[in-house]
């Protein structure tokens, strides 16, 4: 009676934690590791775009760093003609 129970028990401990590893869609050994192929798929289309957006924001911060130098640089040159005009 005891030998039966002990041969299922022993049969049935390995079973058990590969069902366990197996359920686990992350690699306990490397944290963030994505072993599902969807979500793999969907984490790289997400750092895809969050470097996309990056990107544009960069592009966008840019183009406004230059238009205010233009304007800047418009104003003083407008206050030089000013200055000039103005004095004899």
């Amino acid at each position: 009676m005891l030998k039966p129970l002990l041969l299922i028990t022993i049969f049935a401990l390995p079973l058990s934690s590969f069902a366990d590893i197996s359920s686990n869609p992350l690699n306990p050994t490397q944290p963030g590791a994505v072993y599902n192929p969807s979500q793999k798929r969907m984490q790289d289309q997400m750092e895809m775009q969050q470097k996309t957006e990056q990107l544009k924001l960069q592009n966008e911060q840019q183009q406004q760093s230059q238009k205010i130098q233009q304007t800047i640089s418009q104003q003083q040159a407008q206050a030089r003609q000013r200055l000039s005009s103005t004095q004899p």
